[in-house]
């Protein structure tokens, strides 16, 4: 993540050179902020879509009774109600 803006800027170099050398000249100055605020739009749509999906919320307030083993398998009272189990 945080090495897309070092490889943007790798790219805008050598993009500038090869239109320099090819002698085509730089794009005019409104199709540049045109595709530079293009690039930001996508770029901050990833960033906070990165963001969210790592981002971890919980709320409210579990009280666990007792933990009560059944045929190899062990169930959590939560809440008075015989919810969770997992394998031990």
């Amino acid at each position: 993540m945080f090495l897309v803006p070092i490889g943007a800027i790798i790219y805008f170099y050598f993009a500038y050179k090869f239109l320099r050398v090819r002698g085509l000249g730089l794009p005019k100055l409104k199709s540049a902020l045109k595709l530079s605020f293009v690039v930001a739009t996508i770029l901050v749509i990833l960033s906070t879509t990165y963001y969210q999906f790592n981002e971890v919320t919980t709320h409210g307030v579990l009280v666990i009774g007792e933990k009560v083993q059944q045929d190899h398998k062990y169930y959590f009272w939560i809440n008075e109600k015989k919810n969770s189990s997992c394998n031990e």
